[in-house]
Formats: structure tokens, sequence, C-alpha cells
């Protein structure tokens, strides 16, 4: 497999090489191997408890394909600031076009994030869009963009089948379970640009995003052009994110952790500027999601399996992306309506992990329940 070291070149990067991993790394053709199947599984099982964040070699994707989605984000960045709001992404609620620097406010954080980004999906037949309710792509055209981005999301939905069929293993369900639900899903790629932070700012305090979770399934990315993506242990420990050049990163996000019941974690992450650096660095993460409508409830095996007693709350897909763009306060009027006529708010209180801006929010525009005015009010 190509090494990275020479795009990270080419993308000016100022990433120093990191040849041992802080996360575990599985390589993917265990998978495949019936005498190293279960010792594939059990590592897996193991980082996804600990970490909620692992690392995958030999995962047979191709670098070029890689190379030039990120040359595609960087020529983008570099466009005047009139022309990249040509394209903003407020009218579908941050989720197909351009979202601006500073806009995005992560879960619980009393700053913005430092970066900009553009949200972009996979193309679909127009039976597709009417059907599932997808909101369609809007493609800069100043710039070779949609043809490389597009090639990398291919790239990596014919990547993700077998990680989906170990993923469905772990939770107890038949091979196709995950891929049932994501082969249609709303899955969205982020191409990010984190400029340089100010160091003297004590505000952003370097921080380039703010500590979250994803709210997807599970979130595939390339090692990025510089350092700062850290990982939050059970411990409250941060740690720096650093593996191998020749591998990809992937962590699990909100919707596996709820259909877990826990049992495996949406590991705490954020991006932090290396201490004493001043430059700054490109990303593009894969968030992979199931359709709007399916079910995220804790299954009743890792119900079992956690306890016995449900830890998350039954909810769909698009009832908790709602809640959590209600957080980060990109969520519209009617959305704020759907929200509501949800009841997925009043479910959240009772499993106690309802956002309070979320919940805020709906007070705000007088769509509050007595649940949700109660539960702001400490009752």
């Amino acid at each position: 497999m190509k090494k990275w070291a020479g795009f990270f070149i080419l993308a000016a990067s100022c990433l120093s090489a990191a040849n041992q991993s802080t996360i575990p790394v599985v390589d993917m053709q265990d998978f495949y191997d019936e005498e190293r199947h279960e010792i594939f599984m059990e590592e897996l099982s193991g980082a996804l408890r600990k970490y909620g964040f692992f690392a995958v070699k030999n995962s047979d994707i191709n670098i070029e394909v890689v190379k030039q989605a990120f040359e595609a984000m960087i020529d983008f960045c570099a466009l005047d600031p009139e022309v990249k709001m040509l394209y903003d992404a407020s009218s579908t609620n941050g989720q197909r076009g351009y979202v601006a620097l500073r806009k995005e406010v992560a879960k619980g954080s009393l700053y913005p994030d430092l970066k900009e980004f553009y949200h972009v999906a996979a193309e679909r037949e127009e039976e597709q869009y009417e059907r599932l309710g997808y909101l369609k792509n809007v493609w800069p055209n100043e710039c070779d963009f949609q043809r490389p981005v597009l090639a990398y999301i291919n790239e990596l939905d014919r990547y993700r089948k077998p990680l989906e069929r170990a993923f469905s293993e772990l939770l107890g369900q038949e091979k196709q379970f995950i891929t049932n639900m994501t082969d249609e899903g709303d899955s969205l790629m982020r191409l990010i640009h984190y400029p340089a932070p100010n160091q003297k700012d004590p505000n952003d305090q370097a921080i380039w995003a703010q500590e979250h979770t994803d709210i997807d399934m599970y979130t595939i990315l390339p090692p990025a052009t510089a350092d700062g993506l850290e990982v939050q242990l059970e411990n409250g420990e941060w740690i720096a994110v650093h593996v191998p050049d020749d591998t990809f990163i992937v962590n699990m996000g909100d919707f596996f952790q709820n259909l877990s019941n826990g049992y495996f974690r949406s590991g705490p992450h954020r991006v932090k500027s290396p201490l004493g650096q001043n430059h700054e660095r490109y990303s593009i993460v894969y968030f992979v999601h199931p359709r709007s409508l399916d079910k995220m409830d804790p299954l009743p095996h890792m119900i079992e399996k956690t306890g016995g007693q449900k830890l998350f709350a039954d909810a769909t897909r698009i009832e908790l992306l709602m809640e959590r763009l209600a957080d980060l306060n990109l969520a519209s009027y009617d959305m704020l309506e759907d929200l509501a006529d949800s009841k997925i708010i009043e479910r959240l209180i009772e499993v106690n992990r309802a956002s309070p801006d979320a919940m805020n929010r709906l007070k705000e525009n007088g769509l509050a329940s007595q649940a949700v005015l109660d539960a702001l009010a400490g009752k």
C-alpha cells in the first residue's frame, strides 16, 4: 500500500510521521481469515469498548482518490469568502453546502469551533430523493470539486461493507443488519479546513473543534494534514490520536452506542492545535448514517448484556439528528416544530440524556411541552 508522506508534502502539511499508534490497530485481512477472525473481533470489541476509536490497516482504499479529494478541498478553501458564501448551507440546516468559520458550536460548548467546512453526500436517483426525503448536493463551480469528492465517497461506500459486517456481528445480529440501514442512509461527507489558530486568543485556546461525539452510525477518516485529533477515555484523560500513515481511523457514533445500550462507546473527541504550533489543518470525515426512519432503539440482546435496564432512548435516526441540530442551533423553525411533535426530547428526558440547549430552543420558540419545561426547571 502507498504511504502518505508524499501526499502530506503536497498538501503543505506539517504533520510529523507517526510510526506508533495510540489507539488499537486492526488488520482488515484478519477479518477474512478463518483462523484469525475471532482474534480480529476480540480486538475490535476491545477498541470500541475502551476508546470508541480504532485504526484499520490493509483497507484496500485507493490513496490517489483520497489525495485528489484533499486537493479539491484545499482549492475550494482558497476561494474568496464572498464566493464561498454563494454555497452557504443555512437553507439546509447546515446539511448541504458551505458552513463558514465559527458557525458551528459543539454540544455543551461556550465557544464556536475554529473551522469552516463543506457538506456533500452521494448522488442519488430522483426517485430516491423523493422517497427518502434527502437533500440534493450543492456543488461549487469555481474549482474541480464534484468529480474528486464523489469519487472518494464511492470509494468509501465500497470499503465500508466488510466493516459493517463486523459491526453487525458485534451487536449479535445477522451480517447485513447495519448495511440494510446504511445502503440508502443519508451518509454525509464533511471536508474541513481548520485555519491557523490565534494562540493569544483566550477564548479558543487553540481548540479547532470542541469536545463532541458524532451523531451517526460511525465515521471514517484518513489521517489529516496535521496533528490535533484527541479522544477522551472513560477516566477523563485526553490522548492524542496518532496512527501509522497507511491506516484509516474509524470511530463509532451515537447511533451505534444507542443500539448497543452503551456497551460500545461513542468516544468524545476534539481537535486541538498542538502546543506551540501555529499552522492550518485539513481533514475529510465521512459520517455513515442509516435511513431517516430506521430505529436506533437499544437492542434486546445488548440491553441484557448491559444489565437488563434500558439506558438509551427508543428513537429513529432523524429524531436523534434533529435533537443534535437543535442543540447546535442549526435547526430551522420547521425542524423545531418536527422535533417537538416527535416527542423524542421527552423520551431522552426519561433516560437523562436530553440536551438543555435543544430544550431551550424549543422553549424560546414556544414549542416546549410541560415535561420539557419541568426538566429545564429541574423538577
